[in-house]
């Protein structure tokens, strides 16, 4: 930090200092007889100073005046670029009183310089070291075919109305109630109406839903209503707008009449509803972009469709095998409108962020339907794709390793990103990490605010000094990563895809309310930033893939009620247990770290006032 700020000491000549006098003096005659309808005869320069405020005010103008003048000359003559306006070490007004036209005068002058960024050494020709899952042979093809058998499958009503949904049905939900949940799994505060209510389909399938949501759902007839507890996304706006709502609704009592005709009225508002468009895009988002993309339905040809099938059903599969925090943030990034195979969660909070908040949702089954697969033999794969079974596993199996290190991209990326900071180093003046602290500590304020922690008492200026210096190394770590992606993205040359990034800016501002569209652009930008500079540093990486191969573990219940269960790892023949276990530990804590790491992409756009153009981040 220290390294930003320089000092500029400056001697004025005698004569310089009178000819500026007498040029201010000009101009002062000269702004007074333009004001005036006729030229009167000359007037004194002291009524000239006293009508421009005093004789000190103008010589502290002056001095303004020089101190631009020498900040311009040290700027082309040392080539720096100083960030904001120069500071007088001492004060203006006796600098005024010291000032004397026709005698020499010294000016110390105190700057900060705009962002400087050195890397150690290039970030191009960088070794990677990425874990991967290891590839079960057989595990792709059972996918594509799974998905195959979806696509071609049709759905058509039960015989009986009351008939219970088994798995691979398709339920027509309607979503009447939520509460946010408390933390013993309770019911909490009621959720107004009009931000949860509406119809949604959802289909059985365990590729497409949540394990947790399909067990809850699975077995519901027509006309029955079950409680759901499910992750919905909410914005920070619309938190601050619920948490008023119930503020109010709390102050006065509502009627029954007066609840009805709001759930009505909210079903019926466009755009406002989370819950439908949430679970349509848990459920069916992912499911529908695949089918699109799958097997010549995009003008491929048929030599084409085994290597574009494994490739989305690598995605998918990567997607499935997913927590179900992970399938909630990846349902997240589509309800903000951000594209989950260009841009990379970015983990850092927005303008207006996405929040996970766990509630109970009461649901009523208004439809079931039955799904009628087709039989996976020969004919089938032929019709679907114009190859025998056996050309399919070939083809898709071939492809499989390659589509396991794809499927390690987020690995990648978090590898990237942290080769990038070890090799990065950045001097940022003061004056931006105080702003960047400002801006991360209303962050923090504002999601407390959020959890309904309104003490003002921590709000203090010794609190935030305070938290300042206790989390610097956080503050500069987030100032080095966005200068470090600046410079390479400048020095490279890369482009953001305008198209691309105006179809997510149309997204995001149909599926969200209340961002402005600038905001909304500048997080989109940022995320677009750093994906392509990552993925340029991988491109121009010597990565090394590794199979993170875990031993298989097994469960023993010993004989007798009483005793507890145990659990058994069963390591294969020859291996040193201790060395595992050291060895998982080391796996686990830099997986772990490159996660966090693929996590860093968002750039607070409060850093950098301009997208293209602004010339303060590039580097030295």
């Amino acid at each position: 930090m220290e390294k930003c700020g320089i000092e500029i000491d400056a001697t004025v000549s005698g004569e310089f200092t009178r000819e500026l006098w007498e040029l201010t003096l000009a101009s002062l005659r000269a702004n007074f007889r333009s004001s005036l309808s006729s030229s009167p005869l000359d007037v004194s320069a002291a009524y000239l100073l006293q009508r421009a405020g005093g004789v000190s005010a103008v010589r502290q103008d002056v001095i303004r005046f020089l101190s631009e003048a020498i900040q311009r000359k040290a700027q082309v003559e040392h080539n720096l670029r100083v960030m904001g306006e120069v500071k007088f070490t001492e004060d203006i007004s006796e600098l005024g009183d010291r000032f004397s036209p026709g005698t020499p005068f010294t000016l110390h002058l105190r700057a900060e310089l705009h962002p400087r960024v050195r890397f150690k050494r290039s970030y191009k020709g960088l070794n990677l070291r990425v874990p991967r899952q290891p590839y079960v042979k057989g595990h792709l093809f059972k996918l594509t075919t799974d998905y195959l058998l979806y696509k071609h499958s049709t759905v058509t009503d039960y015989p009986e109305s009351a008939h219970p949904a088994d798995e691979g049905d398709s339920v027509l939900l309607q979503v009447e109630f939520g509460w946010f949940e408390e933390r013993d799994g309770s019911f909490g505060p009621k959720i107004p109406s009009e931000f949860i209510c509406g119809e949604t389909t959802l289909d059985l399938l365990r590729p497409w839903i949540p394990v947790e949501l399909l067990g809850a759902v699975k077995g519901i007839s027509l006309g029955e209503r079950r409680t759901v507890k499910l992750a919905i996304p909410f914005s920070t706006s619309q938190l601050l707008e619920i948490n008023a709502r119930q503020a109010y609704d709390a102050s006065e009592e509502q009627q029954t009449d007066v609840g009805e005709r709001r759930m009505t009225e909210g079903c019926s508002e466009e755009g406002r509803s989370l819950v439908p468009l949430y679970l349509q895009s848990l459920a069916g988002t992912e499911k529908d972009k695949f089918l699109r993309k799958f097997f010549s339905q995009e003008g491929e040809s048929p030599g084409d469709v085994g290597g574009t099938a494994a490739s989305e059903v690598a995605s998918a599969a990567d997607t499935g095998d997913a927590s179900t925090e992970e399938r909630s943030n990846i349902a997240g990034k589509e309800q903000v409108g951000i594209s989950g195979d260009t841009y990379e969660d970015s983990g850092e909070e927005a303008e207006d962020e996405i929040h996970h908040i766990d509630c109970l949702l009461q649901v009523k089954c208004v439809g079931v339907k039955r799904r009628i697969w087709p039989a996976a033999d020969d004919a089938f794969f032929q019709k679907a794709c114009q190859m025998s079974r056996a050309e399919l596993w070939e083809k898709i199996e071939a492809a499989a390793e390659d589509l396991a290190k794809n499927a390690a991209s987020k690995h990648a990326l978090g590898a990237a990103a942290q080769a990038l900071d070890e090799i990065s180093q950045v001097d940022v003046p003061e004056s931006l990490f105080d702003a960047q602290a400002n801006a991360t500590w209303k962050q923090q304020l504002r999601a407390r605010e959020i959890q309904g922690e309104n003490d003002k008492k921590n709000r203090t200026k010794e609190d935030f000094m305070k938290w300042k210096e206790e989390n610097r190394r956080g503050i500069e770590s987030i100032l080095t990563t966005a200068f470090a992606i600046q410079a390479v993205y400048k020095r490279e040359g890369l482009q953001v895809d305008e198209k691309k990034l105006q179809a997510d800016l149309a997204k995001a501002l149909l599926q969200t309310t209340g961002e402005a569209p600038e905001a909304v652009l500048k997080q989109l930008y940022k995320k677009a930033q750093a994906a392509l500079v990552y993925k340029f540093i991988l491109e121009h990486a010597n990565v090394e893939y590794y199979v993170n191969d875990t031993p298989a573990e097994i469960t023993v219940q010993p004989d007798g009620t009483a005793v507890p269960q145990q659990g058994v790892r069963a390591f294969p023949r020859g291996v040193d247990v201790e060395e595992w276990h050291k060895t998982r530990r080391e796996t686990v804590k830099e997986r772990d770290n490159l996660r966090k790491q693929a996590e860093r992409f968002y750039i607070d756009p409060k850093t950098v006032k301009k997208l293209d153009n602004d010339n303060s981040t590039k580097p030295e």
